[in-house]
């Protein structure tokens, strides 16, 4: 069956599905053991995490009839504003673009009417109609007025909310497919640069070890955790509370199958989920009287998933240049663990600071987004021929560096990246060295190994079983790696000084962070023996 939900206004998904059972680049070695208590198989990764953000290139606009161009200002200091949002709707379809770091931005599209709307954090949204000709370059520049804007974007365009194919009304089938091919949706691309056996696609979906981002097979898709302090509790968790449909993507054949249990608004709204229970937000919209908090709920089937947030005033939040803080309700931070990103506010990345959003390197074209190829973590890309790089996104230079050094230390931009001499250190508190979620010991008496239940206080989730952690002490310095681009399954990089690109090959000097990590995850479906009960002694496993 096609895993269609139709959604009712109590939050309860209903489908025909059988039950399903959840900063940055690295290296690592693996052990594998089986424990009793758990029926699974436990990877220890050893890795090394890439220490900075990734940064996008500009690709070639593909052909198109017309073009729009302009720049944005402030009315009141005709300073340029970075990273504002230009987005052309009408009939052949709508049209987003982010402004550069001289404010301006460009546009291809086909040729007809449009509304043209400029968009930025503080200031009041500004329209203008065009129409565009084939073959004509339009110039439409914006001056905002600094100011909130108290109506929802599209306010005066959606009355009701019936999920996806309201949205496809508007802005054509075509949008759905896209969407189904991403890797937001699919969770994987082709890695070619990623030494892994057997072909096909990979990514989070199907690395089964401790690696960021890369455990959607190895984890819960979406669960209820019972609090061991009073049994009462619960805490939802699980895989399924960051993507974009009820289900893994691999029980979806197709996009008409998956296309009414996507959810456009987690990345598309302004305004999301618990977000409309902050009091700026209530301040600024009102309050949202529908439901709209994403939760686990169970189906009639018995299965559990995380509901969306379809509520109309979400929907009418919709319309505007995605945010950075719509990519944050899922990349909120790259301290090791689950997630690929790094913490992306002005207090803590200068980009950020001066106004850049994260489009604004990681370009998007047609639902497909820039990662960059430098990275050993095997998550999927879905731009590769976009490289990535401080100087390949035009922001910077060959000759980046001024003063009486400049000539030596722009000669060693061949084989030394930015990053390596522009992060000092790891400054960031509860940055993760070591995590293990069944941390195991050796009974000396019996040669047993057993599973160690962690501690369930000052950790990540207090009251709930929660992963053995270690932190880097403020100040830790990144440890320095040649790279090339390629990696292993285990996520060491390759790459090597005679590889160095000044000598003809394609490796640079790059940070990582050392990084341990321990998983568990379910060895059922593993050929071989069954394991007994703890029948694993030294390297013995449990499955051969």
């Amino acid at each position: 069956m096609s895993g269609r939900i139709s959604w009712s206004k109590s939050v309860v998904p209903r489908w025909g599905h059988r039950e399903a059972s959840r900063k940055g680049r690295q290296m690592n070695t693996q052990r594998v053991v089986s424990l009793s208590r758990w029926s699974g198989l436990f990877f220890f990764v050893f890795l090394f995490l890439w220490a900075s953000p990734l940064w996008a290139a500009k690709p070639v606009p593909p052909a198109t009839e017309a073009q729009l161009s302009g720049k944005i200002t402030d009315a009141a200091t005709t300073k340029i504003i970075v990273g504002a949002g230009v987005t052309a709707v009408g009939d052949p379809g709508t049209f987003s673009a982010v402004t550069n770091s001289k404010g301006l931005y460009t546009l291809t599209l086909p040729g007809g009417t449009y509304q043209i709307t400029a968009s930025a954090g503080g200031y009041i949204d500004q329209t203008v109609p065009r129409t565009l000709t084939n073959g004509v370059n339009t110039t439409v520049n914006f001056a905002l007025v600094a100011g909130a804007n108290n109506s929802l974007p599209h306010a005066g365009r959606i009355s009701s909310y019936d999920g996806p194919q309201t949205c496809l009304n508007c802005h054509g089938s075509a949008i759905a497919e896209q969407v189904f091919m991403s890797a937001h949706f699919q969770a994987r691309t082709p890695t070619p640069k990623l030494d892994m056996p057997g072909v096909g696609n990979h990514g989070m979906v199907d690395r089964a070890c401790g690696l960021p981002g890369t455990t959607m097979m190895a984890n819960n898709f979406a669960g209820k955790a019972i609090s061991p302090v009073d049994g009462v509790s619960t805490k939802d968790d699980g895989c399924g509370n960051c993507h974009i449909a009820y289900l893994p993507p691999y029980y979806y054949p197709s996009a008409s199958a998956a296309t009414a249990d996507m959810d456009c608004l987690y990345c598309h709204a302004l305004v999301y989920g618990e977000e409309w229970d902050h009091q700026e937000i209530i301040d600024l919209y009102g309050s949202n009287p529908e439901p709209h908090l994403r939760q686990v709920v169970t189906t009639p089937e018995g299965m559990q998933v995380f509901s969306q947030d379809r509520s109309l005033k979400t929907a009418q939040s919709a319309g505007g240049a995605v945010t950075s803080e719509a990519c944050l309700r899922c990349h909120e931070h790259n301290l090791s663990g689950y997630k690929r990103s790094t913490p992306f506010t002005a207090a803590t990345d200068v980009h950020a600071a001066r106004g850049l959003k994260c489009t604004s390197c990681h370009v998007v074209s047609e639902h497909r987004m820039a990662r960059g190829n430098y990275v050993t973590d095997g998550g999927a890309n879905d731009l590769p021929e976009v490289e990535v790089g401080c100087i390949a996104s035009g922001c910077h230079t060959t000759s980046a560096h001024a003063g009486e050094n400049a000539d030596a230390l722009n000669q060693h931009l061949t084989n030394v990246t930015c990053e390596t001499c522009h992060i000092h250190s790891l400054d960031e508190p509860r940055n993760i060295h070591r995590r293990a979620w069944a941390p195991f010991t050796l009974d000396p008496i019996s040669g047993q190994w057993e599973d160690t239940a962690p501690t369930t206080e000052g950790q990540e989730y207090p009251g709930y079983w929660d992963a053995y952690t270690e932190y880097l002490p403020i100040g830790t310095r990144p440890t320095i790696r040649w790279f090339n681009g390629g990696a292993s399954m285990l996520a060491q990089p390759y790459g090597a000084y005679a590889d160095r690109r000044s000598a003809g090959g394609d490796a640079r000097l790059f940070p990582f962070k050392p990084f341990v990590s321990g998983m568990i995850f379910d060895a059922a479906w593993l050929p071989g023996r069954r394991c007994k009960s703890f029948c694993v002694n030294g390297l013995v496993f449990g499955y051969q």
